[in-house]
């Protein structure tokens, strides 16, 4: 028999402790499994507790965490787009402007050009 799990995210503690790691690992993590191991918990719990709550998978907050904070310095600095990719742990800045262009639809040079003029 399964167990029920609370959806209200504020009632969710294994989302809440999620979501406290993703504020201050994305930077250095993009892993599921990293955060699955600092929370003690398989990939399928981590992902069954983060749907319930937030209505997506633990993959794709994380992405958008990291999108999130490169739109931020795309927007308020002039730090080159290169920069930004290794900030965020990188290896490669092709990575970066993949993963960016497939959540936003457009590249992180496009992105600056449209909303910073």
């Amino acid at each position: 028999m399964q167990h029920a799990i609370e959806v209200r995210p504020y009632k969710n503690r294994v989302a809440l402790q999620f979501k406290a790691l993703l504020a201050t690992h994305f930077k250095g993590e993009r892993k599921v499994a990293a955060y699955c191991e600092m929370l003690n918990l398989s990939r399928a719990t981590l992902n069954k507790h983060v749907k319930a709550a937030y209505g997506k998978s633990a993959g794709l907050l994380i992405r958008e965490a990291v999108v999130h904070w490169a739109k931020l310095k795309l927007l308020y600095t002039t730090e080159r787009v290169s920069d930004i990719a290794y900030q965020l742990n990188f290896d490669e800045v092709a990575n970066f402007n993949r993963l960016f262009t497939r959540m936003t639809g457009m590249r992180p040079g496009e992105f600056r050009s449209r909303f910073t003029n």
